[in-house]
């Protein structure tokens, strides 16, 4: 009898060490992190309008905020009021030097005339020289009019330019009063609310990247062998009935060890030295920034 179902009894035993086997264990842990922005305010004023809410998804460059810019755009229409009165004002050197040219054209004329008269011995060779001393006065006061129109329209356009500059920085303002979203993601966190007054530099809102997610995992000197930057591991996250599994890609090797973190779950090896090495993984929702995640070598 006992023979008899010896075979049966050594397999129900090996059945039982089979299912009794300890699980698998991670190579490696570490906490996922995502890309984060913090996106401030672009000027100053109360907040018109503030389209952002926790938990929303925002598509890059869209408009999330504004901010009241009537003072803004008072002060540019002044600036494009004094711009216009000082074009207006330049001052016609066409016109005043063109009475001057006339004058000297006449005089010209006259000692051309002169001059023949002089040949024909009708007249003495002192209008002659008269002449000469008139064209020499004109063109005299040609060159000095001429000077001082150029300095005065140099003067003015120069205050144009400087009026110019502050009329650019305050349509400047007025565009960074609108305040657009820097990238995909979604809203962590918001610092504030419609109609609150807003300094330029103030956090407005928390935005995330949830599509893609960093695990930052420690693994010891003797691991790193079996990593290259590149290569696919598989990570795990925990899930209510068992562990869901990911595949990531190696983005960097840390270069110096550090002194394991705190975060590192295994006690037999909080004492030594591990390298930070960064995994992306693509995230499909169920990956949250700040959970612990573990990492299985495919090559193990």
């Amino acid at each position: 009898m006992k023979t008899r179902y010896a075979p049966l009894t050594m397999f129900f035993c090996l059945a039982l060490a089979s299912g009794c086997a300890a699980p698998e264990e991670p190579d490696a842990y570490g906490n996922f992190e995502a890309s984060e922005w913090t996106v401030p305010s672009g000027g100053d004023g109360p907040l018109v309008a503030f389209d952002v809410q926790e938990g929303q998804s925002l598509e890059k460059n869209q408009v999330v905020a504004l901010i009241d810019t009537v003072q803004l755009v008072l002060q540019r229409r002044q600036l494009q009021a004094r711009i216009s009165a000082l074009r207006a004002s330049l001052p016609d050197a066409g016109a005043q030097l063109q009475v001057l040219e006339q004058k000297m054209a006449t005089i010209v004329k006259e000692r051309d005339r002169i001059r023949k008269l002089v040949e024909a011995g009708a007249a003495s060779e002192k209008k002659t020289e008269q002449a000469e001393d008139e064209l020499k006065v004109i063109r005299s006061e040609i060159k000095a009019v001429s000077s001082q129109l150029s300095r005065e329209t140099a003067g003015q356009l120069g205050q144009i330019r400087a009026l110019e500059a502050q009329l650019e920085s305050v349509q400047d303002l007025i565009a960074r009063c609108t305040i657009r979203n820097p990238e995909q993601g979604v809203v962590l966190e918001t610092y504030t609310r419609v109609h609150e007054y807003v300094s330029t530099g103030r956090p407005l809102y928390r935005l995330a990247d949830l599509t893609e997610m960093e695990l930052k995992a420690w693994f010891a000197g003797n691991q790193l062998s079996q990593i290259q930057i590149g290569g696919t591991v598989q990570v795990a996250v925990d899930a209510p009935d068992s562990l869901l599994r990911f595949s990531g890609t190696v983005v960097q090797v840390s270069e110096k060890p550090e002194f394991t973190p705190s975060q590192v779950q295994s006690k037999d090896q909080r004492a030594h030295m591990l390298y930070e090495v960064t995994i992306r993984v693509a995230n499909d929702g169920h990956i949250k920034p700040g959970m612990p995640g573990e990492v299985y070598l495919e090559t193990r």
